[in-house]
């Protein structure tokens, strides 16, 4: 039997982790941006040098942060929904495991691809059912194919409230809530795989108490 996922359950440890941890939270919306304005002083310097070699270099190698603050995120989310407590460093702490994601990713995109080709609707079900396979290498440290199989048992009877979930997500956002998505898919990552041992996701403990966290149910 599959355990079912509350959306409301999700989202509102989202919201409590984040105005419980605002400091860690303003941070992690700062520094993309901040990354940002930097790559693209470095795109308008290599423009105006007329070193297109570079701009191209400078194009390709913009991905790369952001991708890091986006693992990091996650990796970040990941610790508050198992009750541990997270730094500004656990934005950085995955990168041992960057070939599975690079490797999982492009994996993941050619099943949703195919999906997509055949027909919409399939991309968007096989886009849900792996959803999770980055969470699974973060958090288990699996290889590529296997998170892609966790991720679609995990996923077993909770594909149309994971669809709605980003819904939730957004008008949760639009009333506050700050980085909310990645907190309320790990916290939904967590419950679905099994790790959960209380009825309840619990008020994130801020970083400067002593008292930690409970697991999320």
């Amino acid at each position: 039997m599959s355990i079912q996922l509350s959306k409301t359950e999700a989202v509102g440890f989202a919201w409590k982790t984040v105005t419980g941890n605002l400091r860690l939270f303003t941070i992690l919306c700062l520094l993309p941006v901040l990354s940002g304005i930097v790559t693209q002083l470095f795109f308008l310097i290599s423009l105006t040098s007329k070193q297109y070699w570079l701009v191209v270099t400078v194009a390709i190698l913009s991905w790369a942060p952001i991708m890091i603050f986006a693992v990091g995120v996650i990796n970040i989310s990941l610790k508050f929904s198992k009750g541990e407590n997270a730094t500004v460093s656990d934005i950085f702490s995955w990168l041992p495991v960057f070939f599975k994601l690079l490797a999982g990713q492009i994996l993941y995109l050619l099943i949703v691809l195919g999906g997509t080709i055949l027909l919409v609707v399939p991309g968007i079900i096989w886009g849900i059912k792996f959803s999770f396979f980055s969470y699974a290498i973060l958090d288990k440290k699996m290889g590529p194919i296997a998170a892609l199989k966790e991720s679609a048992r995990i996923t077993q009877g909770n594909k149309w409230n994971l669809f709605l979930l980003p819904w939730v997500v957004l008008l949760a956002a639009y009333v506050g809530a700050i980085s909310s998505a990645q907190l309320a898919f790990a916290a939904s990552y967590t419950k679905l795989s099994g790790q959960a041992d209380q009825k309840e996701i619990p008020a994130a403990t801020p970083r400067e108490e002593v008292v930690q966290p409970s697991p999320v149910a």
